[in-house]
């Protein structure tokens, strides 16, 4: 099962979390954000782009981005 852990208003700015958890070897994977790359303006209605991360990666995962801010 997969859980968001994050969402963007932006597809770029998710880009930046991405590359840091599969960097630590999480998988991810972005929800809406192939659909809100081609219309930006439906990002609102969609809820974002959200991240999504295995859930027995979850914890690993909000750590290292907790750690970052």
């Amino acid at each position: 099962m997969w859980i968001t852990i994050k969402t963007y208003t932006q597809w770029m700015d998710a880009q930046t979390d991405v590359l840091l958890l599969e960097s630590e070897e999480i998988p991810t994977r972005l929800g809406d954000g192939l659909t809100i790359q081609i219309d930006p303006l439906l990002s609102t209605a969609l809820g974002g782009v959200k991240l999504q991360v295995p859930e027995v990666f979850y914890a690993k995962a909000i750590l290292l981005l907790m750690d970052k801010e």
